[in-house]
């Protein structure tokens, strides 16, 4: 019997040993094209934990005055959270799921980061464009 329960007890470890693979699926809210990552070794939840980031993801058409090729501009985004992606124009996107993702997004970021994020956000960025030389103080 003691056998029995040691073989178990091994067999139970070996199996928790073993690489473990995570398959994920998502579609995309902006090109409505299925994305399938599949990462393997480590623990399950180290698993999760790696693809699942932190971030989310406001889309806007006119991304112009952001500066978002500046390095210290996309430190700021990251340090609320967000990256700012740009769909271009030509590009045929239902207005519905673009407006209702961005409200999603706002409201996340509202309870993640406090009353006008935005605002501080952006004249954090500006700062930075204004140091790195991109803009004049006198621009808006």
């Amino acid at each position: 019997m003691i056998k029995v329960y040691i073989f178990c007890f091994l067999m139970g470890i070996f199996q928790y040993s073993q690489a473990q693979t995570i398959t994920l699926k998502e579609k995309s809210m902006v090109t409505d094209k299925d994305i399938s990552i599949s990462i393997a070794g480590g623990s399950r939840r180290d698993l999760a934990t790696v693809i699942r980031t932190p971030y989310v993801t406001i889309y806007r058409r006119d991304v112009n005055s952001l500066g978002l090729h500046n390095p210290c501009v996309y430190d700021v985004m990251l340090s609320y959270g967000m990256i700012y992606d740009v769909v271009p124009e030509g590009q045929r996107v239902s207005e519905r799921k673009f407006s209702k993702h961005n409200r999603r997004v706002n409201w996340k970021l509202f309870w993640r980061n406090g009353f006008f994020w935005k605002s501080r956000m952006h004249k954090k960025m500006k700062k930075c464009r204004i140091e790195s030389g991109e803009q004049n103080l006198e621009e808006e």
